[in-house]
């Protein structure tokens, strides 16, 4: 008897079993984020006066906005400044610009930081020269210029917050892995000899790695880590670097100016720039789309921090919250239309570009 058939029937049931796992899948991971979203959005709102939060939004000075969008956009650029040079001019700007804010479209509204994968399918293709794990070199390298940030604004609040000892260490622990992370970057970027020596010895005590083209992904991430190798790269990086975060401290304080109960104390600006601290690292948390819940209870405790009454800080992080995933997705929008391209495609390019195994150069 043929086994020809019996492959087709396998093949059938194989073409008919993968939609049904993925969406398995995808319901299982929803119903996670539903679940911890709620516990952290319990969290953050179980003491609000639900009279005096209606209060608090009715009374706000909403013809600020023109100045806090001016502050938003400021800080979309100068990130997107900072991440132009990390890929040494090599994609145009507009193209960088709107990819960047493609990226924080997904990333406010969908779980799993996924706008990052498509920021790196979208750059390499914009320009077939740079391959999308360079770019995801890029990426991380991004991440750990910003914990560095986060935890630099956090020593700086050290005088002005009554910090409990668990969240200063917190913070200081993950400076700490973001400096040796970042050490590592760059003596991987200026001398890289020692990166394949390293890579050598593995693959003699594992040779079944080599399936996985472990030399080929090197070459790709040192070339995304080119702009650290020079000075001058350095020092525009980390300087675009001071800018974005000064804004985005800025943006905070700005969107202050919407409450005018708001404490005119240092302890209460203070607690703005921890509540940014906080919104940056609450996206660790995996699952929640939007980060919906770890973002508010992340803001709600630092303003607390910083003495903000409850009704005052509850509203302050959902009108904060609403309008970055509103500011983001018009931007992502505009960046979309821009590139000519529809969100479902730039979706399935990131899908596709997430399986794709390490092409030989």
């Amino acid at each position: 008897m043929s086994i020809a058939p019996l492959r087709r029937k396998e093949d059938t049931l194989a073409a008919v079993r993968r939609p049904v796992q993925l969406m398995v899948k995808f319901w299982r991971n929803l119903m996670i984020g539903v679940l911890v979203s709620a516990f952290f959005l319990w969290l953050a709102f179980r003491d609000v006066n639900w009279p005096e939060f209606q209060s608090v939004l009715q009374n706000a000075r909403w013809g600020y906005l023109p100045l806090i969008m001016v502050v938003y956009v400021g800080v979309l650029t100068t990130r997107a400044i900072r991440w132009y040079y990390l890929m040494d001019g090599r994609v145009r700007w507009w193209s960088v610009f709107h990819i960047h804010n493609i990226g924080f479209l997904i990333n406010s509204t969908l779980p799993f930081r996924i706008g990052e994968l498509a920021r790196a399918y979208l750059i390499s293709r914009e320009q077939t020269g740079v391959s999308a794990w360079a770019v995801l070199s890029t990426i991380l390298t991004e991440r750990i210029l910003d914990v560095l940030a986060l935890v630099v604004i956090l020593v700086l609040l050290l005088p002005f917050l009554p910090l409990e000892a668990n969240v200063v260490t917190a913070g200081l622990l993950a400076g700490g892995v973001a400096v040796v992370a970042f050490g590592v970057l760059l003596a991987s970027a200026r001398k890289p000899a020692w990166i394949y020596a390293l890579l050598n010895l593995i693959l003699r005590f594992l040779p079944f790695l080599q399936r996985l083209k472990p030399v080929q992904l090197v070459d790709r991430v040192l070339d995304g880590l080119k702009p650290l190798t020079s000075r001058r790269g350095l020092l525009r990086i980390g300087f675009w670097s001071v800018i974005a975060w000064a804004l985005a401290i800025l943006e905070v304080w700005t969107l202050a100016l919407l409450f005018p109960d708001w404490p005119q104390t240092t302890a209460s600006y203070a607690g703005l720039a921890l509540a940014l601290v906080g919104a940056s690292l609450s996206i660790v948390i995996p699952f929640t789309p939007a980060g919906v819940g770890p973002f508010e209870a992340a803001v709600i405790f630092a303003l607390g921090v910083g003495g903000v009454p409850p009704e005052l800080r509850a509203t302050f992080a959902i009108v904060w919250h609403t309008g970055l995933v509103l500011f983001y997705g018009l931007w992502g929008v505009i960046g979309l239309m821009a590139l000519g391209l529809s969100l479902g495609q730039v979706w399935r390019g990131a899908a596709v570009f997430g399986k794709q195994p390490i092409q030989e150069t």
